[in-house]
């Protein structure tokens, strides 16, 4: 009697879990294209403020660019006393701000990364690593 119990039991779970299997819950095309609402390429525009790359000066000040509804804007941050300058362009940033006009003379893409000794940028080109002198 005890094996037959555990023989119905087990039947029984069985019948349940295959059962579950059957259940026609398939994913259609209308729920793939309302989850790729919420992929990155389609809500990167509706963020704001998301990316922080500071751009440290020798002084340990830095600034920063972000994203807003209005356009782009540019951060100054005073370290020592964490007071921060807004400006709507890089231009209005130098002249808010301590730069050393000369050193700001040097032109890097947003994909080149200045050494912290500011004679080198380093960036990637056909896969591979390179690195210029910004002296010559």
């Amino acid at each position: 009697m005890k094996k037959f119990l555990q023989f119905l039991s087990l039947s029984f779970l069985l019948i349940i879990s295959v059962h579950a299997q059957n259940v026609n819950d398939s994913i259609t095309k209308a729920d793939y294209e309302r989850a790729e609402q919420f992929l990155s390429y389609n809500t990167s525009s509706k963020i704001y403020r998301s990316y922080v790359s500071p751009q440290w000066l020798e002084d340990g000040d830095f600034w920063y660019n972000v994203t807003t509804k209005e356009g782009s804007e540019y951060i100054y941050v005073n370290s020592e006393n964490g007071k921060k300058s807004v400006a709507a362009s890089k231009e209005e940033l130098i002249e808010l701000s301590a730069f050393d006009k000369d050193a700001e003379e040097i032109v890097v893409s947003r994909s080149e990364i200045v050494s912290p000794n500011g004679k080198l940028v380093a960036f990637i080109k056909d896969w591979n690593l390179w690195v210029r002198d910004l002296e010559t």
